[in-house]
């Protein structure tokens, strides 16, 4: 028992901040509304108080990522009236290499022209949704906070991103009869 004990107390304490489920509470909506700008809608605390929210890690070198952004345009058309709200992170954007003065990335907004919420994060945003260390990584929350989908491009994975067929299917659950609530 005396050496079980050290060894329980340092799993706990190692334990990493993140290991829980992702949830969207007020702390991680006011960390987005916080993130630096990059594009789109501006993000706030309140605006994504009781909405449906999808939230992805991105970089603009990220081919897969090039699908996924033509798919969040379509459905913040179709589903942006009913209280659906996208906050795309840019995250590891300097993997790729220096993007001298950013061109890189201006191109990639410019060519995508997102008319959602485009924000640069860091490393305590991605510790808050489960230690996003991969790209695409995409999470619905349901009005409440709670997670009701989660992908994460696995390293060697045959399938790069989700569906927009997928992500339509999560949405319709959320939104019901399709009618804004």
């Amino acid at each position: 028992m005396k050496r079980i004990l050290p060894a329980i107390v340092l799993l706990l304490f190692a334990a990493p901040a993140w290991a829980g489920e992702a949830e969207l509470t007020a702390d991680i909506r006011a960390m987005l509304a916080g993130l630096p700008p990059l594009a789109g809608k501006k993000v706030t605390a309140e605006n994504l108080k009781g909405r449906v929210v999808l939230v992805t890690f991105f970089a603009s070198w990220c081919p897969p990522c090039h699908k996924e952004f033509r798919h969040l345009n379509d459905l913040h058309a179709e589903f942006g009236r009913k209280g659906f709200r996208i906050v795309s992170i840019n995250q590891f954007e300097d993997y790729a290499g220096p993007d001298p003065g950013e061109d890189r990335l201006n191109r990639f907004l410019e060519r995508y022209n997102p008319r959602f919420s485009v924000v640069r994060g860091g490393e305590a945003v991605g510790m808050a949704f489960e230690d996003a260390q991969r790209i695409p990584t995409v999470f619905i929350f349901d009005r409440t906070g709670t997670k009701r989908f989660h992908f994460i491009h696995k390293q060697g994975a045959t399938k790069m991103n989700p569906t927009i067929t997928e992500l339509r299917a999560v949405l319709n659950e959320l939104f019901g009869s399709g009618q804004p609530q």
